[in-house]
């Protein structure tokens, strides 16, 4: 086998690694969504918690219809685009996302 087919087959791998990622992503985003509305719903009705639970959950929503809505190449460069225009943003997104996923694993890990 030659290194460009050796390339071309890991590519193909890592792309459809990404995809199932972005599968099981949009899954967990709508989840998510799902789980804060029905809080909203349990709590005091129309008030201000709510209300704020519910757009919570209407952002989250809204994540999840745009990373259904575009393909993985197009999340790679909206990606790259975001680190070079504000590095730091990246960094303390990224730091974000890894403190919320730990979060979310360790509370639905079966005990």
């Amino acid at each position: 086998m030659d290194v460009q087919n050796l390339r071309s087959q890991a590519a193909d791998r890592l792309h459809d690694a990404a995809q199932d990622g972005k599968h099981r992503a949009d899954a967990m985003l709508e989840g998510v969504a799902l789980a804060v509305a029905e809080f909203a719903d349990r709590i005091d009705g129309d008030g201000q918690v709510a209300k704020l639970a519910r757009s919570a959950a209407d952002t989250v929503s809204g994540w999840s219809e745009v990373l259904q809505s575009k393909s993985v190449d197009e999340l790679v460069e909206d990606s790259r685009t975001v680190v070079r225009r504000s590095p730091a943003l990246a960094i303390g997104l990224a730091v974000a996302t890894g403190f919320a996923l730990s979060r979310f694993f360790k509370a639905s890990a079966p005990r």
